[in-house]
């Protein structure tokens, strides 16, 4: 498709971002109507930076909970916590909210370390290489972080209108 970044014009970048944008939207709306699916008596999760989902490590059973005396979110490891009555639904709704409920302070910011990590993966995906020092990637960084901000008010709105109903 692309050999290479600086071949890329503006507004293909914007294309793609655009195109990233609607997919997150999309797995937005479909989280929203999935049913409810199994609910875990608890999750051991590691904190990842601030652009990833934190990772499941494994699935704790309530026995396992109450030999251990553990409380929710208590930190049990090195980045590692519990989280108690939790679905797969809610982990993913959880680490969405994680990697994208500071996007409005990181636009006022202009801290871009968060979309610059989604651009490469982007970029990577597509097979698209990247020179993180030109011009066309810091650009990129700027329009996937004005993405993410759109991103997290949709997802408000969204949360608003449900509360509406």
């Amino acid at each position: 498709m692309f050999q290479n970044v600086e071949r890329v014009d503006r507004a293909e970048v914007q294309s793609l971002i655009d195109a990233w944008l609607k997919a997150e939207l999309e797995e937005d709306a479909y989280l929203r109507e999935a049913p409810e699916d199994v609910i875990y008596a608890g999750v051991v999760l590691k904190r990842e930076p601030a652009w990833k989902p934190d990772s499941i490590l494994r699935r704790v059973t309530f026995e396992e909970l109450a030999a251990a005396d553990i409380d929710p979110f208590e930190e049990i490891g090195q980045n590692e916590y519990v989280v108690r009555d939790v679905s797969d639904r809610d982990l993913r709704f959880a680490g969405r909210k994680k990697v994208f409920s500071g996007a409005p302070q990181r636009v006022d910011d202009e801290d871009e370390e968060v979309a610059e990590e989604h651009v490469k993966a982007l970029f990577t995906r597509l097979g698209i290489p990247i020179d993180e020092f030109s011009a066309k990637f810091e650009t990129a960084g700027l329009m996937m972080m004005r993405a993410h901000d759109d991103l997290w008010r949709a997802m408000g709105e969204r949360d608003a209108a449900r509360y509406r109903l």
